[in-house]
């Protein structure tokens, strides 16, 4: 007995001794943040920040002091870009071209440097544009909707088009469906988000809308593709207008940064699964500079 008060002792001792630890950890220096995902047909848009701490849940520092450059595949300067400042709530500021023309096939190079920060560079080029060869809408039903006074619409997508064979291919396929009010006039679209259920090896339900796709099953060979589309509206004030396609040919960074981003956003293991890293392309920094294509199609849901 003696001896197990004695041990009781010792712990409770033990256990008041313990004082709280503090790690006087360095933070490691903030980095230059770019994002630009751009395409042929339309100037260029480059976001810069700078890099926060895990911890810190302030709002985005976005730079306005740094000088953003383009250069083509041999370090020739094609521009250097002009800071906006949007006047609209929710947009933050970017840089842009003023007379550069993206074409596809061209290497570009993004050189971006900022007082305090050290200097970052990437690169990246747009494939290709692949056509859509068929589009088409099928096996449309209604049903009561959710809500009193709603409406549910069923109905299928289909379409195809031919994969270019000898090298890999990476594809984002988007729908938007269009909702038009008519009691204001107008009309808007709605991004089509798909069930991860979906995914497998080359193909991800990306979290913000549409699929990404790798062809290695399929490389040089038409690929098709049926998604189920479902979609509540109020008869009363809105009308179900057309369903858009677009389908974008992406460079592999663009491909690699949206799948990780999507995978992490969906990510539903908690703490014990294993971490998923943000593809990353900006040497010095973060972010990601990335090329794409795009070709559109559309279609009435309701003839």
């Amino acid at each position: 007995m003696r001896l197990w008060m004695l041990l009781l002792g010792v712990m409770c001792m033990a256990a008041t001794c313990e004082k709280p630890v503090e790690l006087d950890l360095p933070l490691p220096d903030p980095k230059l943040v770019v994002v630009s995902n751009f395409t042929t047909g339309e100037a260029m848009r480059v976001r810069v920040s700078r890099s926060r701490s895990i911890l810190d849940d302030s709002p985005e520092d976005y730079i306005a002091d740094a000088v953003v450059e383009l250069f083509n595949e041999d370090d020739q300067i094609i521009e250097q870009l002009n800071l906006v400042i949007p006047q609209i709530n929710r947009v933050s500021p970017y840089y842009t071209t003023q007379g550069a023309v993206i074409a596809p096939g061209e290497t570009y190079k993004l050189k971006v440097r900022a007082p305090g920060f050290e200097p970052v560079m990437s690169k990246s080029a747009i494939p290709p544009r692949i056509q859509i060869q068929q589009f088409s809408v099928s096996g449309l039903t209604s049903s009561p909707g959710s809500q009193p006074g709603s409406v549910r619409y069923d109905y299928q997508v289909s379409l195809s088009f031919s994969d270019p064979g000898a090298q890999t291919n990476y594809y984002h396929l988007n729908f938007f469906q269009q909702v038009q009010d008519i009691v204001v006039e107008q009309s808007y679209l709605q991004p089509v988000v798909f069930s991860p259920f979906t995914d497998n090896n080359y193909l991800l339900a990306y979290f913000a809308g549409g699929v990404l796709i790798e062809d290695e099953p399929f490389n040089g060979k038409t690929i098709s593709y049926t998604f189920p589309m479902s979609i509540e509206i109020y008869p009363s004030y809105q009308l179900l207008g057309k369903i858009y396609v677009e389908l974008r040919t992406t460079s592999e960074e663009y491909y690699l940064f949206h799948n990780s981003l999507s995978r992490q956003q969906t990510n539903n293991s908690g703490t014990n699964g294993e971490p998923i890293f943000i593809y990353n392309n900006i040497e010095n920094g973060h972010g990601i500079f990335a090329g794409y294509n795009f070709s559109l199609d559309s279609l009435n849901v309701i003839n």
